[in-house]
């Protein structure tokens, strides 16, 4: 994997940045009282709560987390700096995220009021098989405070990011130790198993033997868009299926796919020479970020979602666009995301760009309508200016995670999907805190991984419950009934529900349908079962409450 170093910014010039490994930074001071203090504490892992953990899909957030107490009685101690660092050497492809959120190597936390010191992770690259630790420590007089630390590795398992699917293709897929999985309706190929058949009750594996270029390879994140499907492997490739009438394979043509086929590297390919570490896919048009921090697209450019300055549509990658004008002039990204016409990318410094249609204000510009032909900053707002660390997309709305770990949204809310109020109806064009008080589930506490469905949004907290809110009419909520809900609410995980005594860590949505990984491997999903898209093997079973998927793996 290629490393280069980025531009100095007014944040990088104090902080070692995702680039700059493997020198330690520590982006904030303990207060003078943290060492001279007689208090004895102990300090606990929280989340992960076991020393092996797992990093999910390039570009998603999750969080590493302490508990501080008091060893006398168990009372919290507020305020004590906990320094997160990852071991020298740093790897290439995990990164913790500061305050201010730039990706760092190592970080100071103050506990809150629980106790709690909690530190994004963010997965910036293709482990290709190592692993990375992060330990947690804090200074103490006693001399009896061990440090905490987690080992982690690039899970074997994950879900695809399916927002923009729509009503053509009712789809989506997962992954599970390399191989790829998909299930639901096809029109043009997308299941990608080689034949076209119109409907799979249960998950199918996508081609993996030749013609594939899957043959010999191993998936490691997926994306779905309105009727195709990408799919990142750990050599830095990208290979897709399905339909391209707009070029959105990137193989040169406009030929649907059965089976997975290269996306080009060839020269005339702006990926040519790359090595790509993340993938994203919108309706009808395709995103990668390569290892050297330049964002590609391809496919559909009517609203120009590629970022190329242009209308015109590619069959092969084009570069998006870092020329004078654009926000993504000498900016380093580390995470992309798609909706069904707009496109975003996360900087290393933690601001999000934007580009493509504008309606409903999706692109978080301040403005309403019309398009961006090249990327812009999304509009900084008192949530989001200490830093984002993860960024998710659903039809015509954005998710951002910020790095204290809120949720902020903006574009349609229609069906409630901004999360900002219990009315639903109008819309948003800056980014705007979901709820987090009154009868909102996610009332103290924070947000570690978020997903956007079509019209519906996700989020994982920091103690493994799943929260969701927008549209339900299919009961894709999880929480039961069948109306809109503009605040969150927790997924239910009592009986009869498979996600009973299990701790989420991922999670996604597509047109009326939720999906959630646990941290034992297992693979849940609920809402509409029209078009097979639970993966349960009758197509008949829509409902709120959670069951768990057979077959992937």
């Amino acid at each position: 994997m290629s490393i280069t170093t980025p531009r100095t910014s007014r944040r990088t010039v104090i902080r070692t940045t995702l680039w700059t490994a493997p020198a330690v930074s520590v982006v904030a001071t303990a207060p003078a009282w943290a060492a001279s203090t007689g208090t004895s504490v102990a300090m606990a892992r929280r989340t992960p709560t076991t020393a092996s953990a797992r990093a999910f899909d390039p570009g998603q957030a999750q969080g590493v987390s302490v508990v501080v107490t008091n060893p006398s009685d168990g009372s919290p101690v507020v305020g004590r700096a906990v320094t997160f660092t990852l071991a020298t050497p740093a790897p290439t492809w995990l990164r913790l995220v500061d305050s201010a959120g730039v990706a760092v190597t190592s970080v100071v936390v103050a506990s809150d009021a629980r106790g709690v010191a909690t530190a994004p992770v963010l997965v910036v690259g293709v482990a290709g098989g190592t692993t990375a630790d992060v330990v947690a420590s804090l200074s103490d007089p006693s001399g009896t405070v061990s440090p905490v630390s987690w080992s982690f590795a690039q899970a074997a398992r994950g879900l695809s990011p399916s927002g923009p699917v729509g009503t053509a293709g009712r789809f989506t897929g997962a992954y599970a130790d390399g191989r790829a999985f998909t299930w639901g309706t096809q029109t043009e190929g997308q299941l990608g198993v080689g034949s076209s058949a119109s409907i799979a009750y249960l998950p199918a594996a996508v081609s993996a033997t030749a013609p594939s270029t899957l043959a010999g390879r191993d998936v490691v994140s997926l994306a779905a868009g309105d009727e195709h499907m990408l799919a990142l492997t750990a050599d830095g490739t990208v290979h897709g299926w399905g339909r391209s009438t707009y070029g959105q394979l990137g193989n040169g043509t406009a030929t649907s796919n059965l089976v997975p086929g290269s996306v080009s590297t060839a020269q005339g390919s702006s990926l040519a020479g790359r090595t790509v570490t993340a993938i994203a896919v919108g309706a009808f048009f395709s995103l990668a970020l390569a290892s050297d921090g330049t964002v590609h697209a391809w496919g559909r450019n009517s609203d120009s979602q590629l970022g190329d300055g242009t209308t015109d549509s590619r069959s092969l990658p084009v570069q998006v666009g870092t020329m004078v004008g654009s926000s993504l002039e000498g900016r380093r990204i580390v995470a992309i995301a798609a909706g069904n016409g707009h496109s975003l990318a996360l900087d290393a410094d933690g601001n999000l760009h934007s580009w493509g249609r504008n309606s409903s204000g999706v692109l978080g510009q301040g403005t309403v309508g019309g398009s961006r032909a090249v990327p812009a900053l999304v509009s900084s707002t008192p949530g989001t200016q200490a830093g984002v660390s993860a960024v998710a997309a659903g039809a015509n709305y954005t998710l951002a995670l910020a790095v204290d770990g809120t949720v902020h949204a903006w574009g349609t809310n229609a069906q409630g999907q901004l999360g900002s109020s219990a009315t639903l109806g109008g819309t948003l064009s800056v980014p705007t805190p979901v709820a987090t008080t009154g009868s909102s589930s996610l009332a103290g506490k924070a947000v570690v991984a978020i997903a956007g469905g079509q019209q519906h949004a996700l989020a994982v907290a920091s103690d493994g419950t799943l929260h969701s809110w927008g549209a339900n009419g299919a009961s894709q909520l999880g929480w039961g009934g069948t109306t809109n809900q503009g605040l969150p609410g927790a997924v239910a995980t009592g009986s009869p529900s498979s996600l009973a005594g299990r701790t989420i860590v991922a999670a996604s949505g597509m047109r009326s349908t939720s999906f959630a990984l646990a941290a034992d491997g297992t693979f849940h999903s609920w809402g509409s079962d029209a078009n097979g898209e639970r993966a349960d093997g009758d197509g008949v079973s829509s409902g709120a409450t959670p069951t768990q998927i057979v077959g992937i793996g």
